[in-house]
Order: structure tokens, then sequence, then C-alpha cells
């Protein structure tokens, strides 16, 4: 029997979870015919660690999953596991190894701070319309709408890097750049959620993007479901009218120290090609006003300014346990 298929809550090797308890589960084909599962055991190990932290022992069942008590409870912490099967006729198989990565799973494994671009205030416009209700405008002002900021911070990197992570989340939608390429392919993340109680945070594998010396790192922001026009009418700042951006980045040196680096009024702002970008009206990219410099060490934009740290706490975050948005096709005309 061949055991192939392994997920961790329906995700193959999910980065960046803050479920604890996850459900395990796997597929089995067999070559001969009337072959079924009829045992699993399921071990669970720390990454780098020989010392188990599950194992379910031998379970005698039909089930092809697994749920696992509350048990992976470190932050930051790569758990693999694999699954042996037994067959109704004695003969048992075993999986390759696959993997999970925790996020930040307390608000004290946080040391970024909020931290607000100078920016427009988008303005909650309503329309009134038959009975009072409001209805969308004709033409929305381009003047209505505000350019997409930009947030950059330039740091070193002070030795060969083992491993490390960017933990990332914004009010608004984001998009991670690091030493001017982007960071991960996610779309729209954060994505739509009820922020006040969840709002997911992203976790990029960032190990291969650094460089030992000087590094940037670059975000643009736009406003996505937080400020964005949205719904029948289009109208604004559903549910803030500030972007603000939260980023943690962990660095794990080869000679066993460690660094990190967050969002803080160490950070510059400033604007430059978007013109606007709205979910639903579009986007607005003026190629006159690029500037790739931004991304480079050493830069000096002329009318760049501060951030201002915001007090937003961590309450509400947690780990994106699902599949992200992302570019599966491309359409050439």
């Amino acid at each position: 029997m061949k055991v192939y298929g392994l997920r961790c809550d329906a995700m193959e090797n999910p980065l960046g979870i803050s479920v604890t308890a996850p459900r395990l589960s796997w597929k089995k084909e067999a070559e001969e015919r009337h072959i079924f599962q009829t045992a699993y055991r399921v071990t669970v190990t720390e990454d780098g660690q020989a010392r188990g932290v599950y194992d379910s022992g031998i379970v005698e069942s039909q089930n092809h999953f697994a749920e696992l008590p509350e048990v992976c409870t470190v932050s930051g912490m790569r758990y693999r596991w694999q699954v042996t099967v037994r067959d109704n006729r004695g003969r048992e198989s075993g999986s390759e190894e696959a993997w999970f990565e925790t996020g930040l799973l307390t608000e004290q494994d946080w040391q970024a701070k909020w931290i607000e671009p100078k920016q427009q205030q988008t303005v909650h416009d309503d329309y009134a319309g038959y009975w009072g209700e409001p209805k969308q405008s004709k033409t929305i002002e381009e003047e209505k709408l505000r350019p997409c900021p930009m947030l950059r911070r330039e740091f070193r990197v002070k030795g060969k890097v083992a491993r490390a992570r960017a933990y990332a989340t914004a009010h608004g939608i984001y998009r991670l750049l690091l030493n001017g390429k982007r960071v991960g392919n996610y779309e729209l993340a954060p994505e739509m959620t009820c922020y006040e109680q969840y709002l997911q945070v992203q976790t990029y594998d960032i190990t291969e993007l650094l460089q030992e010396g000087d590094n940037v790192i670059g975000v643009v922001l736009a406003d996505g479901w937080w400020a964005g026009r949205l719904g029948h009418y289009g109208i604004p700042v559903q549910y803030g009218d500030h972007l603000a951006l939260l980023i943690q980045i962990q660095i794990f040196y080869e000679d066993g120290t460690d660094e990190v680096i967050g969002t803080d009024q160490t950070f510059g702002s400033g604007f430059g090609a978007r013109v606007y970008a709205d979910l639903y009206i579009g986007e607005k990219y003026d190629a006159n006003l690029a500037d790739d410099g931004w991304l480079r060490p050493g830069y000096a934009g002329s009318s760049w300014t501060g951030v201002t740290e915001k007090e937003y706490g961590y309450a509400n975050l947690t780990g994106q346990n699902a599949e992200h948005i992302q570019v599966l096709d491309t359409l050439e005309f």
C-alpha cells in the first residue's frame, strides 16, 4: 500500500499556522484489489530534535486522518510528521516525511510595532438615494482616491543566515519586497476577514532573499477591504480610514545567534507610481513617477517622511490557516 498526499488541515506543508492541535490526513492506494487500511500510527517531532512531540501509537481505524492533541505550542517551530499504515493483510507501509510550521502564537512574541505612513485620510462619502438609502455616484472624482503609500527600511545582515522568517499583516492590503524582489506570491494579503476579531498574519521564508551586509525591505499598501469602496454602493471606510503595517523579521544565524527586525519609527514612507488602487475601481499606475531606487541601499528620497507608531495591539492576530490567494494561471491575448 502506498501512503501519500500528506496534509495538515488540508494544506501541504503549511508555513506560519496558528493551529496548535491540527488535523493530519493522508491518502492511500494499492495495486491489488480489496486492500484497505486497518490501523495507523502518526508520529510528530520538532525540527532538528530527536525528542518526539506526539506518538499516536497503533490506532485500529480505517480513518485516513488523525486529530492531534494540543501539543504544537512553540512559536516559529517546524514540526515534522510521518504516518505508517497497516493493511488488512497485516503489511505496514510508511509515508515520506511532511511538515508544518507555526507562526507567532502569542501577543508576547511580537516585538514589532504597528506603524502608519503619512497618508491622505479616506473620506466616508455616502450618496443619499431613495428612502434615504445610499447609492453609488455615477462618477468618483480622482481626487477622492488616494495614492498607495510605500514604506522602506535598510538593515544589515551580520553573518551567514541559517534561516529567516518574515511575519506580516496590514490594515489594508500589502505587497512585500526584499532587496528589490517580491516576497512570496500571495495576492491581496491579508485577505478579507472580520478584522476586529480575526486579522491574518502571513509568514514568509526569506532565507534565500537575504544577503550579508546591506538589505532593504519595501512595502506597498493599498486600501483593500479595510478602507476601499465595497459593496453594491461602493461606500469606502468599512473598517478604517488609515492604512497601517506590521512586520517582524526574525533572522537565525549559523553561529547560533538571532536577531529581530520589526516595523517601528526607523521606517520611512513616500509615494510613487500607483496613483490609486481600489479593488472595484481598479489601479492607476503613472510610469513617469516610477523610481526603483527606493528598493536599493542608500536611497535618499527628498519627499520621503517618517512614520507614526500606533498602539493597535496584537490580540486579533492569527496565522493564515488556509490556502492563500495566488495567481494560478496567466492568459495571454
